[in-house]
């Protein structure tokens, strides 16, 4: 590993002043409060092993307030040392390209410094490597899905052998080993262990009730849980993490023209007629405005000009209409959620892949897009189009081809909305919604792609 590369490790766990070679003597613990006795206890089994050989600050994007770690043991030791490259990674390419998406939908974001600390708890340690080692994975290895790397399986299974270890020394049903089953759950669905990550979500379901249920634990543990658990919920219709009751949707009357007013006055045409009809709730057009105010550099990712930090827990605060599951066809408020959440991520993710809850959504928003048999008023099937689009975008792969979902739903919206012939009548509905340059270019591509699926399943 390279100079640099070991200093970004030291600035992120807040190791400072070391260089060289250690001498070869019982190493020191750097940590920021004394030290417990099962930390000294770990540190005795563990040093043998030699520390690397070189520790360089750099500057990185952003400082962590330490304030924020008082308490909180950060060990340094040779165990640290197959993982900086994907620290540096998860810090300057995962954190930033989730951001947007919790600033534009007001929500608390757990993909940040906080969870830091549990890297000192031996029973999250490997857990925490291993999803960092996957977030780094998925953008250097073409076939992360099928054949991810190594060191995630040798994490993943040093993980389940601390958690085993834990248990069976009657350890603490604490903060450390709910996110360990969380993180252990993320990374089976990642890789499609359907089984062993129903088996990770069961038991997590069954340890958070153990605790009182999610009211009883933590702020930030909560939110870790109710947000991984999301797009699990969503893809299934079941969660196993029950919530309190939510706010009820709220829809604009008519008669409100002073509160429409309000919302729609810089909404694109196609949101606008949509609220005046009566179609979109408050909660969504909140969002909408959001949006809006990102675009214009209004609203920064420290929160609105009005309001200093987050207002909601998990997604499904930010959205109580939102359903698991639709008896019906979905509604429009829902569709429109789901793409919300796919466009953040497309559109303001410099590397998409990195925001999970995007990548995820996409799939709900495929399967519910699915279920839209029916044709419905003019202004809401050019919404559905636009929302078409989103989805069928959010399916690209980097050297601009489509994945198989992706190319199933793009020949599908051809047929659903054959009466929009020409590139030039897609555009113009397209333009009456979220538009750019780069949706435009975006939107040519995918005709000529359509073009071409088409003409070879014709063949």
């Amino acid at each position: 590993m390279s100079e640099s590369t070991f200093g970004f490790m030291s600035q992120v766990f807040f190791v400072d002043g070391l260089s060289g070679q250690k001498p070869k003597r019982p190493r020191v613990l750097f940590q920021t409060t004394p030290r417990s006795h099962a930390a000294r206890v770990a540190h005795e089994k563990r040093k043998a092993v030699k520390a690397p050989k070189h520790v360089q600050l750099e500057p990185k994007t952003e400082e962590p307030k330490r304030g924020e770690f008082q308490g909180a043991v950060i060990r340094y030791n040779a165990k640290l040392a197959d993982i900086p490259t994907s620290i540096k990674i998860y810090w300057n390419v995962v954190v930033p390209g989730v951001k947007p998406l919790f600033t534009l939908f007001n929500t608390r974001c757990v993909t940040n410094e906080e969870w830091l600390p549990y890297m000192a708890q031996d029973v999250f340690f490997h857990a925490g490597a291993a999803a960092m080692h996957a977030a780094h994975d998925q953008l250097i290895n073409p076939e992360f899905r099928t054949r991810p790397s190594q060191i995630i399986y040798e994490h993943r299974g040093k993980a389940m052998a601390a958690l085993r270890t834990h248990l069976a020394r009657g350890g603490e049903m604490n903060d450390a080993v709910l996110i360990t089953v969380c993180f252990l759950a993320l990374l089976e669905r990642r890789f499609d262990e359907i089984e062993a990550h129903n088996t990770h979500k069961r038991i997590l379901g069954v340890l958070v009730a153990a605790r009182g249920g999610l009211d009883a634990l933590s702020p930030y543990i909560k939110s870790v849980l109710m947000q991984y658990e999301f797009p699990w919920a969503m893809e299934t219709g079941a969660s196993v993490l029950p919530r309190t009751q939510r706010r009820q949707p709220l829809y604009p009357s008519v008669h409100s023209t002073e509160l429409l007013i309000k919302h729609i006055r810089r909404l694109p045409d196609g949101f606008a007629i949509l609220a005046l009809q009566g179609k979109l709730s408050t909660h969504f057009l909140s969002i909408l405005e959001r949006f809006i105010q990102f675009e214009s550099g209004e609203l920064g990712l420290d929160g609105s000009p009005s309001q200093s930090g987050y207002m909601f827990d998990d997604f499904w605060d930010t959205f109580p209409p939102l359903s698991l599951r639709d008896t019906e066809e979905p509604s429009l408020d829902n569709l429109l959620f789901l793409c919300l959440l796919v466009y953040a991520g497309v559109r303001y993710s410099a590397i998409p892949p990195v925001n999970n809850i995007s990548v995820c959504m996409r799939a709900s928003l495929k399967a519910k897009l699915l279920q839209c048999h029916q044709i419905r008023e003019p202004e809401v099937e050019e919404c559905l189009y636009w929302i078409w689009t989103v989805a069928v975008t959010a399916w690209r792969q980097m050297d601009g081809t489509l994945d198989k979902p992706g190319m199933e739903l793009l020949l599908r919206q051809r047929i659903r909305f054959r009466y929009l012939g020409s590139q030039n009548e897609h555009e113009t509905v397209l333009k009456r919604f979220f538009w750019d340059d780069r949706c435009q270019k975006t939107c040519r591509e995918l005709f000529e792609i359509a073009a071409k699926g088409q003409a070879s399943s014709d063949v």
